[in-house]
């Protein structure tokens, strides 16, 4: 799972892509009897849209131009349209804030370099530090940059927020109530560490890391023929929708992305991981000068079109927290991915790239002038019981109830087996009952709450 942290999180690296979901979203099992949710978010995401300047894509490529033409192929042509994202798009150089009356930041527009994934060096990516965070400063809220969360502890009627920071010696900071926003791998962490490291937060629950869920992405590459240049753009400018589980987006790279050519290897078919690891090897063995020069291609990134291929599909992941000899001992720092993993295969994947490589015209392993199709190798040549693996961003989840439940439900902390008896968490996610820091439904909306009254989230929709 791709992850980085930062002042600002993951909007500094993200492709600033702000899709608002679909109408199945809310009318999901896992929560739709709780409220009208399409009713109560409307507001909270006109609210977001306008903090973080959503706008569709005004720039159209040779990328997108291909992607239209896939879209086509496929037979969907009418679900393809460039994507809203929270980029300015204004005139390239320096203006006062376009947002906030003139109480945010001097802005630049966006100059088309494709580096949205890398931080964005012309500025004009809306990302936290530019909006949220930089008007917060203004009001007086203080940002430790630098600084590790090591765990959390009761502290009287509160919390206790543990520090380590690169220039400072450890301290805490205490408060009434404790928000966790560091994504999926950066609270488990500190959840996981809390209960089972250093036992400050025992009664967390034995559901911790279950349930974790990605974009159930396959990455499949078209690498253009010498002398082409489609590196100019936003990372991701436009998009559609195959069928109605499966969204396709395409992805440009700048030049510090070159580094990727080496997970990238043939573009392979089978639903079984042992057979498709065989028929990479049997590709490259094929093929070994075509693909020793994919890997050290110098103007890769000016070369290289990668569609993300994106499904709905209730594939999950579970997180542990384990000891490492690595690490002499001592706990690993991150979450490691441990458990069963459903559909690492997307059988799906393929078939957009030879529509987009071919321009319409679908021909497994046939030349045609776009360029080479390819796929992550962890896509295609992982193999066995625990190696059907592939790359993933946008996580979460985590925090699941435990046990069997009906949709919705949050279990009891003295209840964590299947058969329980269970409590359905308030509309506001609250979870009802006496005082903990025990579960309740809260991660839906991809944030962790510690409060002594409302205690822990457990679920994401």
């Amino acid at each position: 799972m791709v992850h980085g942290v930062g002042v600002g999180g993951g909007s500094l690296v993200y492709a600033a892509v702000l899709l608002e979901p679909q109408a199945a979203f809310y009318r999901d099992p896992a929560w739709a009897a709780l409220d009208d949710w399409q009713a109560s978010l409307a507001a909270h995401y006109q609210r977001a849209r306008q903090m973080l300047g959503v706008a569709d894509n005004p720039y159209q490529g040779q990328q997108d131009h291909w992607l239209q033409r896939t879209a086509t192929a496929l037979g969907v042509a009418q679900s393809y349209a460039p994507v809203p994202q929270g980029i300015y798009f204004g005139p390239p150089q320096a203006l006062p804030d376009p947002y906030f009356a003139g109480r945010g930041p001097q802005r630049s527009g966006c100059n088309r370099c494709g580096s949205c994934i890398s931080g964005c060096p012309q500025g004009a990516k809306n990302s936290l530090d530019l909006n949220y965070l930089y008007l917060a400063r203004q009001l007086g809220v203080q940002v430790f940059s630098e600084t590790r969360v090591s765990h959390i502890s009761r502290q009287g009627a509160g919390y206790r927020v543990h520090l380590r920071g690169r220039t400072h010696a450890l301290r805490s900071l205490d408060a009434p109530q404790v928000i966790l926003a560091a994504g999926v791998l950066g609270s488990l962490e500190i959840l996981f560490a809390s209960r089972d490291r250093y036992r400050t937060l025992p009664h967390l629950p034995a559901a911790l890391g279950e349930h974790v869920r990605t974009n159930s992405e396959a990455i499949v590459a078209i690498r253009g023929q010498p002398g082409v240049d489609i590196s100019q753009g936003t990372t991701i400018s436009s998009h559609f929708h195959a069928d109605a589980q499966t969204h396709i987006t395409q992805n440009r790279f700048p030049r510090s992305y070159n580094f990727m050519r080496l997970y990238m290897g043939p573009l392979v078919d089978d639903t079984r991981p042992l057979r498709r690891a065989a028929k990479v090897v049997g590709a490259l063995l094929r093929r070994p000068w075509h693909w020793l020069g994919h890997w050290f291609t110098a103007d890769w990134y000016r070369r290289i079109s990668v569609l993300t291929v994106m499904q709905q599909a209730d594939n999950q992941l579970a997180f542990g927290y384990q000891l490492r000899a690595w690490r002499l001992g001592g706990f690993c720092p991150g979450v490691t991915p441990v458990g069963r993993r459903r559909l690492a295969y997307l059988p799906v994947a393929g078939q957009p790239g030879g529509a987009y490589l071919c321009r319409g015209q679908w021909r497994r392993g046939a030349e045609c002038p776009a360029g080479k199709p390819g796929q992550s190798r962890g896509d295609g040549a992982s193999a066995g019981r625990r190696g059907d693996r592939r790359f993933a961003g946008g996580g979460c989840g985590g925090c699941a109830a435990p046990g069997l439940r009906p949709p919705g439900a949050v279990c009891d902390r003295r209840q964590q087996h299947p058969g329980q008896r269970w409590r359905q968490p308030e509309p506001d996610h609250r979870r009802p009952g006496r005082a903990s820091d025990q579960p309740v439904a809260g991660a839906a909306v991809g944030l962790t709450r510690l409060s002594p009254r409302h205690g822990l989230p457990s679920w994401c929709a």
